[in-house]
């Protein structure tokens, strides 16, 4: 196979696609620690902090992440168990990640904390929408797996403030994992 007549993209390196190589190979690298990003210990975080998303707009860097597990008082005493939060923290290097006390959902009766969205849920994959139709007050969109529901739309114009766009793109399934998708300048 020719690559100069492939037309479409692939998102991994497959050795099915190499017809012949001489003196390359594909190596999985190890992963080394290095610094902590974030620590995720605050009450409303839990014990179980996941699906961690990071997007980079010129200098600043935003991360989607969800706490959930053990329900905490400001004190850090167990109150039970309770499912995911969504949560934003932000970075101007990428390396070192801050919370934003966006006093938009409730915990514990306080504001300052950085969940997003004043319901719980499993997962949700938010990207930037930078097809140059996308009106400005949808330009971030979330993709959130409402068990029974489906795959539910939500809609912000910054990247915090999100809406439920009361949207189902999909009605049939499971969506107890992180559903990804993207706008594609090439495929549309």
């Amino acid at each position: 196979m020719d690559a100069r007549t492939l037309n479409f993209r692939e998102m991994f390196w497959d050795t099915d696609l190499i017809d012949e190589a001489e003196g390359i190979g594909v190596v999985m690298h190890a992963p080394c620690p290095a610094n902590v990003a974030l620590t995720c210990d605050a009450p409303w975080e839990g014990s179980t902090s996941g699906y961690f998303q990071v997007l980079r707009e010129g200098a600043l860097w935003r991360m989607y992440y969800r706490g959930a597990g053990d329900v905490r008082d400001l004190q850090g005493q167990c109150l039970g168990h309770q499912g995911g939060r969504f949560c934003y923290a932000e970075s101007a290097d990428g390396a070192t990640f801050q919370r934003r006390a966006l006093g938009l959902v409730p915990y514990l009766g306080r504001g300052d904390n950085n969940i997003l969205f004043g319901k719980l849920m499993d997962n949700i994959f938010i990207f930037r929408d930078d097809n140059p139709a996308c009106p400005a007050e949808a330009r971030y969109k979330g993709l959130c797996g409402e068990y029974k529901e489906g795959l539910m739309l939500y809609t912000s114009p910054d990247g915090v403030h999100f809406s439920d766009a009361g949207v189902k793109v999909i009605e049939k399934g499971h969506f107890d994992s992180i559903n990804t998708c993207l706008w594609d300048p090439i495929g549309g």
